[in-house]
């Protein structure tokens, strides 16, 4: 009986024996809580960047060169070995380790010079990141600089420039052996643009920019819509195009179009055009003419005016998106305006409502008689003088007239549905009587 007793307590201790491992190694993968050297328990923050940051196994060796270590050369901040220094590290899925991490803590090394060791491996060599340091006596900070594990060895320095964040100076840094890792450009509340390199897609950030900071930026900054975004654009190195689409994703009313840049098909990339049969052209949507082009009006809509159309024409309107090709807007079908009458049409344009029935439509022009008038006689006066030259003359430079542009077009010679130098010109010959190849003077009825 004492044999069995013995046997079976040798059996019990073999058990528990073989039961512990596993039961530590359970505790090792699942548990927040281990312990330290000291003897001590120490949390283990979780991780918010999808498992990047699975600890590597006891005395493995970190996939990287420099030993998994990040220095920094604090030369010129005046932090010293009596501060509190900490590294914060993020990649686009998220921050490594959560902000004041105890593992996050930097060692000293002398001479204003600072180390952090990935002992646990959180780093993936298939990442980029962004890191800075902070006094966390003085909450003095670093701006964030740009780097992978190729980084790992290599000394960050302050290059004795700040960049102002949120109204707060941080000390610019770079790497003394990889300068092509630069600082992260970022767009501030007040729409200034810091860094140098993306970290994000920069189309996103400018969405993100108009979603959140766009009010708060038109009263810290002293740029209309218009410049504000021409500047963003340049720096985040986006096309009009994208410009576009990011205000239209943003659902944001802003006063800004796309630069009057023709390509090489004459035509201007992001621009909305009038489309369909003009003047009976039926030529559809290829019958689109480089003057037809709808310009800025107001804060939320964009105006195409004094167009000379007949009964029956069929017109839409349609996005040029570069290479020759337009869009019908918004769907690839368009909205269909049909001419019930021969007449002068102002066409409205609101691009960024397009669940709104009326996102585009029509006026017919009731400011021009529509009556016999003499061709060039701008001003509506009965005859063709020198003052409708001159009219032109102030349209073309943008000076203010008490005519519409409607009105105004009486003045357009070349019947283009555009007022240019050319009528100008051709008004200035006829009074000078030199002969044009224009009806100047005549009876023109629409």
């Amino acid at each position: 009986m004492k044999g069995i007793s013995l046997v079976l307590c040798l059996l019990l201790i073999v058990t528990v024996s073989t039961a512990v491992p596993v039961l530590a190694e359970t505790i090792d993968q699942h548990s927040s809580v281990a312990a330290s050297a000291q003897g001590e328990t120490e949390v283990i923050e979780p991780s918010e960047n999808g498992g990047n940051i699975a600890p590597t196994e006891a005395g493995a060796q970190n996939p990287y060169n420099g030993n998994g270590v990040i220095y920094f050369d604090s030369t010129g901040t005046g932090w010293d070995e009596s501060a509190s220094v900490s590294i914060y590290i993020r990649s686009t899925q998220g921050e490594i380790l959560p902000w004041g991490s105890r593992r996050l803590q930097c060692s000293y090394e002398g001479d204003g010079l600072w180390s952090w060791k990935d002992s646990n491996g959180y780093l993936s060599s298939d990442m980029q990141y962004s890191v800075l340091f902070t006094n966390n006596d003085s909450f003095r900070q670093t701006y964030e600089l740009l780097f992978t594990t190729d980084c790992m060895g290599d000394t960050v320095f302050c290059t004795g420039k700040t960049f102002d964040y949120y109204a707060t100076p941080r000390y610019e840094t770079a790497w003394r052996n990889h300068p092509q890792y630069q600082p992260v450009l970022y767009i501030t509340e007040s729409g200034d643009a810091i860094g140098k390199s993306c970290m994000d897609s920069p189309y996103k950030m400018l969405v993100t920019f108009l979603k959140r900071d766009l009010m708060t930026a038109r009263y810290q900054n002293d740029k209309d819509d218009q410049a504000l975004l021409d500047y963003l654009a340049e720096k985040l190195g986006l096309s009009d195009i994208e410009v576009h689409n990011a205000i239209k994703e943003a659902n944001v009313l802003v006063d800004w179009k796309p630069h009057a840049v023709a390509d090489r098909y004459g035509y201007c990339v992001g621009s909305y055009y009038l489309v369909g049969s003009i003047n009976g052209d039926n030529s559809g949507i290829n019958n689109v003419h480089q003057e037809l082009k709808f310009e800025a009006n107001t804060a939320s809509d964009l105006k195409l005016g004094g167009i000379r159309l007949l009964k029956g024409d069929s017109v839409r309107v349609a996005l040029y998106i570069g290479t020759g090709i337009f869009y019908l807007y918004p769907d690839g079908k368009g909205k269909e305006f049909v001419m019930e009458e021969t007449g002068v049409y102002d066409f409205y344009l609101k691009p960024y409502e397009i669940g709104n029935p009326n996102y585009w439509y029509c006026e017919h022009s009731a400011a021009l008689n529509t009556s016999e008038y003499p061709l060039g006689d701008t001003d509506g006066s009965g005859s063709v003088e020198s003052t409708d030259a001159a009219l032109v003359q102030r349209n073309l430079a943008s000076i203010g007239t008490s005519y519409s542009d409607t009105e105004l077009l009486r003045g357009d010679v070349d019947q283009n549905n555009s007022l240019e130098l050319t009528d100008v010109t051709a008004i200035q010959y006829y009074l000078a009587n030199i002969e044009t190849p224009y009806a100047i003077g005549k009876a023109f009825e629409l």
